[in-house]
C-alpha cells in the first residue's frame, strides 16, 4: 500500500507546471525611433569629430551640439 501511494505521490508532485503566457512584444517603441526625424537645426545632442593631420599626437577632437555644427554649415551625422 505505501508503494501505491508513494507512486502516486511522484506521479502528482513531478508533473510539470502550466508555462507562462508569452510577454507581449515590445516592438512598438523601436518602431517608433526608427521612424522618428530629428531636425538638426533644433538637436543639441553633443557631436565629436576627431581631426586627424599627419604626425604623431596631432589628432584633435572637437565637440560641440549638433545644431551648432550644422550653423557652422557641416553635419557631421549626415548620411553620406
Amino acid at each position: 500500500m505505501t508503494m501505491i501511494a508513494l507512486a502516486a505521490a511522484l506521479a502528482f508532485g513531478t508533473a510539470a507546471p502550466e508555462p507562462a503566457p508569452a510577454p507581449a512584444p515590445v516592438t512598438a517603441p523601436a518602431e517608433q525611433r526608427l521612424t522618428q526625424t530629428i531636425n538638426p537645426e533644433t538637436d543639441m545632442r553633443r557631436v565629436c569629430v576627431i581631426d586627424t593631420v599627419t604626425g604623431p599626437g596631432s589628432a584633435r577632437r572637437y565637440c560641440q551640439s549638433r545644431s551648432l555644427w550644422v550653423a557652422q554649415g557641416t553635419d557631421p551625422l549626415a548620411k553620406r
